[in-house]
């Protein structure tokens, strides 16, 4: 660890400290006018709105997966009309109940949404089609960003459900002010605790444990909220303990997963209008088993560290609020394939790390009915990673600088205006960021008695010489809302963003990969997308439904391929050398979620969601594409005042075959498949919840598309074969909060 590193870590627990101090000594002030009510630490009882939810953690909606292996909770995510067309809101009344292992398994089950899998209990997020880096995941502001070439560890796998405030899931139409676009959507976390200054003295505890005897695998977690006048404090802790599984067919899959984690968030107000908040959150991930990779996550730790500035202008001015943030994110990252087939004859490990930094300011502007924001805000992430590989039978020790000193910066300006007139709403807005991407050790040596630049000229020409880069991106979005009726509205969206490639598609250095060798792409160009969205929302007593279709094109799409079939080690063998490659790409597709209420306490809650892909270069379709999918159950709830509320609860997920696969990519098509899922719950004094839930009920054999191959034999699982989900067993759940 850098001196560096130890003082950015000495600086968070040092600002928490003395933010701490400041709000027991700081002289108390009246609440701002314009200070935003916090919501009440009570959760509604079961069914209290017919309305339905997000991933809930009451007992109104469940959430987005009661397992580690994210088994679905049969609830639609629509809620009122506070968010956005295309947004889905989760904050921590929804979150509390949720036994995910990460953020990642929670929203894995949106429509629209899916994740790629090659860990049982990590999803890397895929909206509406797109994935890998195209989602961004932040923080606070600070944009996460994971620590393993091979993409074992995507960043919302770091943060857990319970230590969250609200999460912002953004699909359709991105606000251009929430920092560098994501192609493929948006995960905006928070883990600041507000409540209303103005409100007495409280503080409250909540603690959740659950068990999960398909995995014999336990989570614990405990937590405060609460404050005073000019105190906010929020603080949680959670272990959990997961192992393997086995399939409806039988079959042992390798899914062992140890973690802890602690997060804390203090905020003070040092005067009238200000408000100054502080988080911290740090996790460690041990023997984490990856049937679809070489290697497995031995040990990782991950640090965050974000802070906020506000200051809420008092009502009467033109100038509303301004804000300034900023923070750091540390991963450190050790894979090895100690526990692999393969260890006899090699043995192999990578030490990885990835630091991110940020900071912005924006300035909110109120001209009567028209609000106007506009700021800046600057990213930078570096990364390193050094492979160390040792053949057994000849004692040759190889160094694989996979990811050669890399480092990429983003200083991006934004605006956006939004107007309102009567029942119509259109928000616009603009952007642009410079980038500057670099590969400061592009000159180490790489197989062959190649340096790593000279790979990259190899596979890609002369202008691969060139690791140093600077481009010019920009965005433009506009989202126009007609609430025709009280109850029927629609929208229409319209926008188009870009996203320079990412460090592993731009820089990976050449060398062993799962199926081949893979190489980095220097000369990428950014990929460039334009899209349509449209919809309609209707909120009836009995009815509540929002339909969103898409479309939208991609230019320069940046496609993960084989570049070349070469005898690479000398063994007379061709072998595949993947690297990135620019093509065009169409995406349509769709999102349907309603639920109907059937009768008082009877509701049939359903969503459905379709996307279709294709690589308009040469025809083929795009690889990692979910199929039409989607949920459907039937639920009852019935209230006994606040001693005792009791629900139960019986539903289907399901999955159509996907058969729209590149072969070369390579993945196979993947069976239609369904599974039956079955929950009771009581809440006592509205106090105490207990969940009983039968998962996979008819034991069914299946795989879901996104999940990769296994890629070494493990006992019945053979290199090659699907990796298939977990079988029937039951998820126990106990929560209390005073």
């Amino acid at each position: 660890m850098s001196y560096r590193e130890v003082l950015a870590r000495c600086l968070m627990v040092a600002l928490l400290a003395g933010g701490s101090a400041h709000a027991q000594s700081a002289p108390t002030t009246q609440p701002s006018a314009t200070t935003r009510p916090a919501p009440q630490p009570a959760p509604p009882p079961p069914s209290a709105t017919p309305t339905t939810q997000p991933p809930s953690a009451t007992p109104t909606t469940q959430p987005p997966s009661a397992t580690p292996t994210t088994q679905p909770r049969y609830e639609s995510v629509i809620r009122g009309g506070r968010a956005a067309p295309g947004v889905s809101l989760f904050d921590r009344v929804r979150l509390r109940l949720d036994t995910s292992a990460n953020l990642g398994e929670a929203l894995a089950q949106l429509p629209g949404f899916g994740g790629v899998r090659r860990a049982a209990s990590v999803a890397e997020p895929v909206a509406r089609g797109l994935g890998g880096e195209r989602v961004a995941t932040t923080v606070g502001g600070v944009t996460l960003y994971g620590a393993c070439p091979s993409r074992m560890d995507p960043p919302v796998s770091y943060i857990n459900a319970q230590a969250v405030e609200q999460v912002r899931v953004t699909r359709g139409i991105p606000s251009v002010t929430l920092g560098p676009p994501g192609l493929g959507g948006r995960v905006d976390i928070s883990l600041d605790y507000e409540r209303d200054p103005r409100g007495h003295a409280e503080i409250h505890a909540f603690g959740l444990t659950s068990y999960d005897s398909r995995r014999e695998g336990a989570m614990l977690s405990a937590g405060i909220y609460g404050g005073e006048g000019m105190l906010d404090l929020r603080a949680n802790a959670q272990v959990m303990r997961l192992d393997d599984y086995e399939s409806g067919a039988g079959v042992s899959v390798p899914a062992s997963h140890a973690q802890a984690s602690i997060s804390l968030s203090v905020a003070v107000r040092p005067a009238e209008n200000h408000r100054f908040q502080q988080a911290v959150l740090h996790k460690r991930e041990l023997d984490v088993a990856y049937p679809a990779l070489p290697m497995d996550n031995i040990d990782t730790e991950f640090w965050l560290y974000n802070a906020t500035y506000r200051y809420d202008a008092p009502v009467g001015g033109a100038l509303r609020r301004i804000e300034v943030r900023g923070g750091v994110a540390l991963v450190d990252h050790l894979m090895t394939n100690e526990d692999k087939a393969n260890r006899a004859l090699l043995e192999a490990s990578t030490p990885a790390e990835t630091r991110s930094y940020a900071g912005g300011l924006r300035a909110d502007v109120a001209l009567g009915t028209t609000r106007l924001k506009g700021g800046f805000d600057v990213l930078a992430v570096t990364r390193d990673a050094t492979r160390e590989r040792l053949l057994k039978a000849s004692g040759k020790r190889f160094f694989d600088h996979i990811w050669p000193d890399t480092q990429q910066i983003d200083v991006g300006f934004f605006g956006e205006v939004s107007l309102r007139s009567g029942a119509l709403s259109l928000r616009v807005g603009a952007r642009a960021d410079i980038v500057h991407s670099r590969a400061a050790a592009a000159d180490d040596p790489s197989l062959g008695g190649l340096t790593i630049r000279e790979q990259y000229v190899l596979r890609y020409g002369d202008d691969a010489a060139n690791t140093d880069r600077f481009e010019g991106l920009g965005a433009a979005q506009a989202l126009l809302r007609y609430q025709l009726l009280s109850w029927f509205g629609l929208h229409l969206g319209a926008g188009a963003s870009m996203r320079a490639a990412g460090i592993t598609e731009r820089y990976f250095a050449f060398g062993p990969a799962p199926g081949g060798f893979q190489v980095g792409n220097p000369v990428l160009r950014a990929e460039k997308k334009m899209m349509l969205d449209v919809g309609a929302r209707l909120r009836r007593l009995w009815l509540r439904a929002e339909l969103s279709g898409y479309y939208f094109f991609v230019k320069d799409y940046i496609l993960q391929s084989e570049v070349q079939r070469v005898d690479v080690n000398g063994d007379g063998q061709e072998d595949s050398v993947r690297g990135f490659e620019n093509v065009n790409a169409h995406f349509v597709g769709f999102e349907l979620a309603a639920r109907l209420k059937l009768s008082r306490g009877l509701s049939l809650p359903l969503a459905l969601s379709y996307v279709w892909a294709r690589n308009a270069t040469d025809g083929r379709p795009l690889p990692e594409i979910p199929p039409l999918q989607g949920s459907a159950s039937l639920r009852y709830v019935h209230l006994f005042g606040r001693a005792l509320d009791l629900w139960a609860e019986a539903g289907v997920r399901f999955a159509a075959r996907q058969g729209e696969v590149d072969e070369r990519f390579p993945e196979d098509p993947t069976d239609a498949w369904a599974t039956l899922r079955v929950e009771v719950g009581a809440r006592f004094y509205r106090a105490i919840t207990l969940r009983v839930s039968l998962e996979n009920l008819l034991d069914a054999n299946y795989n879901e598309h996104l999940t990769r191959e296994a890629l070494l034999r493990r006992g019945a699982l053979k290199p090659g074969a699907e990796v298939p989900a977990p079988g029937r067993g039951v998820i126990l759940s106990l929560m209390g909060e005073v």
